[in-house]
């Protein structure tokens, strides 16, 4: 089976666990008065939708470029987890300042044993499905099915602490502080949302720089100049730059060799030929140029305009 194929499949597997989850959580959550639990249901359809979308995005980035989109779609990926991550912060936020009041008005009191069998069922689902998608994430490098495996492993993280936190309220319920168990769902609503936030936060400044057209990190960096440097010094160049952006799974990267002496085009040709099939099986979703040059100085004309900052003098008038 071909990788996009591949991918659409977890895609879809995902979006109707998601769905059905949000449907338990929601029916679950009425029957047992949990807020806790309406939250995971209501992020679940969320979710659900958002990952309808990222097959779409999927099957776009493997149509390759468009007359519209000379270069692809790319750029897609980050753009749509960014909307994403951007409306589940809203919705936390808006859950957040429910939970928060309802603990000063004195909480509420659910039914625990429902709470119980939703937590249980909720850790073993998506710790299953966030080891499926982190497997084949890495296979792939996959932006998507990172994101998507990152999203389950929260899931999986805030059941474990709801189950805890309604193992406590059971414990509470039949103690001397019993009247603190009212507290209980507000106090795991607060705590979800509190750990869900700072993974929301990291995953937008990530997409955000590469949707801004960041390098890639260190690690992949430092991987295709090694690559480069093999090849500069098998076939007796003398030097070269790298510069190259990663946005979503899609790697650019213009690479400037310099020649020591003239050499016949044909066979420059063939040596491009022979480094960019090294870059593209360490890295698959490559786009790469690569330009010899024997006078590296013709490489500053493609340098941004430098402009000087003149300070003005005492005696200059600055206008309102």
């Amino acid at each position: 089976m071909c990788q996009s194929k591949k991918e659409l499949r977890l895609i879809r597997g995902a979006t109707v666990v998601c769905f059905l989850f949000g449907i338990l959580g929601v029916g679950l959550s009425i029957l047992s008065s949990s807020r806790s639990i309406l939250f995971d249901g209501m992020v679940s359809f969320i979710q659900s939708g958002f990952i309808l979308l990222s097959g779409v995005i999927l099957k776009m980035l493997y149509r390759g470029e468009t007359e519209d989109y000379p270069f692809g779609y790319s750029a897609f990926e980050p753009f749509l987890i960014i909307i994403r991550v951007t409306i589940m912060m809203s919705f936390n936020v808006f859950l957040l300042y429910g939970s928060v009041k309802s603990l000063f008005a004195g909480g509420y009191q659910i039914k625990a044993d429902l709470a119980l069998v939703y937590a249980a069922i909720s850790v073993v689902v998506c710790f299953v499905i966030f080891m499926i998608l982190k497997a084949n994430a890495k296979v792939s490098n996959s932006s998507l099915l990172k994101a998507e495996a990152i999203n389950w492993l929260n899931d999986t993280l805030q059941g474990v602490a709801m189950l805890i936190s309604i193992v406590i309220m059971l414990v509470l319920r039949n103690s001397k502080y019993a009247y603190l168990s009212a507290y209980a769902d507000p106090v795991i609503s607060i705590l979800l949302i509190s750990c869900l936030v700072p993974t929301l936060v990291r995953q937008l400044i990530y997409n955000t720089r590469e949707l801004l057209n960041a390098a890639p990190s260190d690690k992949i960096q430092n991987n295709l100049k090694k690559i480069i440097q093999i090849a500069v010094g098998t076939y007796g160049f003398k030097d070269f730059t790298l510069y190259c952006t990663k946005t979503g799974r899609v790697i650019t990267a213009i690479v400037y060799i310099t020649l020591k002496q003239e050499r016949p085009i044909m066979e420059l040709d063939l040596i491009r030929g022979k480094i960019i099939e090294s870059m593209k099986d360490y890295w698959e979703f490559s786009d790469i140029d690569i330009i010899f040059s024997l006078d590296p100085k013709w490489m500053d004309l493609n340098d941004p305009p430098q402009f000087d900052i003149v300070e003005p003098d005492e005696d200059d008038t600055i206008l309102a």
